[in-house]
């Protein structure tokens, strides 16, 4: 695949990171960190608003043959924020909230996996959301794992933002968002074997790399020097390139809305619910265990990601790609303020 002119490729960086930028600053005053904006703005830059509007400058700004090598630089983004979420949460503060990450985290896999095989089942046949090659058992197995999915780097951001990383709370959040990611990606995997786990396990393996660097002056050296790069210019780009392939046009009609209101209440019932039972189960006050389950049903890149990959191997068609990436947005934009809810309630 070639690559893009070095300047045609910083002028897409340089526009992707302003309106990053801009809709971070819009989205603030309703209590959504800057990565809501960011996965926002994907979807506008895309074929959904611009692409309708103007049709030229979508083509002009993102040709296809760019799009690689931008998800390429989101990728090295992303890892590299990991890194830094790693290195925000003590060793020790990680390896005492492990008893109650398990908990919650076989929780908020087993009911949302359980409930979006069950959604697949029903909906299995119809042409406009499932390709013609994909078995009924690939087809349940593939959207409960995209239901199941929390998106650690997504929810990394959405602690960093409302100042938890690094509590218990927030050690306990992330450790089981790590755990349900993880265990999704290997069913996805495990159906699309040739691209295996890398992504996830690139990610992972930063993650778990910050957690056990000494915390002294290099390391905060490093990621002084690094992380900047990351959060301003290439981790917008990925949400920007995820979504890109999001199409409201293709949900024409009452029936595929309301398939998509199902997958949205499907998703956040089996897992908001299912982390809070879990929580509370484990002894958590009630207003704690709801702002697990509210920061638990956050999704985001790595259902995008998900979602991309069975797009292109045609497990999905792009009607439903479109639906699970709107309960992808709905939900992780729905987290911040629940979980303000909750604290002000237990005030």
């Amino acid at each position: 695949m070639a690559l893009p002119s070095p300047a045609f490729f910083l002028v897409q960086i340089a526009i992707v990171a302003f309106c990053a930028r801009l809709a971070a600053r819009i989205v603030r005053p309703l209590l959504q960190p800057p990565v809501v904006g960011e996965m926002i703005i994907g979807v506008l830059l895309g074929p959904s608003l611009l692409g309708r509007l103007w049709p030229g400058a979508e083509a002009a700004l993102f040709p296809r043959e760019s799009l690689h090598w931008l998800a390429l630089a989101g990728q090295v983004g992303l890892a590299i924020h990991m890194l830094g979420a790693g290195l925000d949460i003590g060793g020790e503060v990680f390896r005492g909230q492990a008893r109650g990450a398990a908990s919650v985290s076989l929780a908020g896999l087993i009911a949302p996996f359980s409930l979006g095989m069950l959604v697949a089942a029903c909906l299995y046949g119809d042409g406009e959301l499932f390709g013609p090659g994909i078995g009924r058992s690939a087809a349940c197995l593939f959207l409960g794992a995209a239901m199941s999915i929390t998106a650690f780097p997504v929810l990394a951001r959405i602690l960093q933002d409302r100042g938890l990383t690094g509590t218990p709370l927030g050690a306990l959040v992330l450790s089981a968002g790590a755990f349900d990611d993880l265990a999704a990606w290997a069913v996805v995997s495990a159906l699309i074997w040739k691209f295996g786990a890398g992504p996830t396990l690139l990610l992972s393996a930063a993650f778990f790399l910050g957690l056990i660097l000494p915390r002294d002056g290099w390391a905060d050296g490093l990621r002084a020097r690094v992380e900047p790069l990351s959060s301003r210019w290439l981790l917008p780009v990925y949400f920007v390139c995820s979504g890109l392939n999001v199409r409201l046009d293709l949900l024409a009609g009452p029936r595929l809305w309301g398939i998509a209101l199902l997958i949205l209440l499907a998703a956040s019932v089996g897992k908001g619910g299912a982390c809070w039972f879990a929580a509370r189960i484990g002894g958590r006050p009630p207003e704690e265990a709801a702002a697990i389950g509210a920061l638990m049903n956050a999704r985001g890149l790595m259902e995008l990601v998900i979602l991309n990959m069975g797009l292109s191997h045609a497990l999905i068609t792009p009607t439903l790609f479109t639906m699970m990436a709107l309960m992808a947005v709905a939900t992780t934009f729905a987290a911040a303020p629940l979980y303000e809810l909750t604290r002000r309630l237990a005030r």
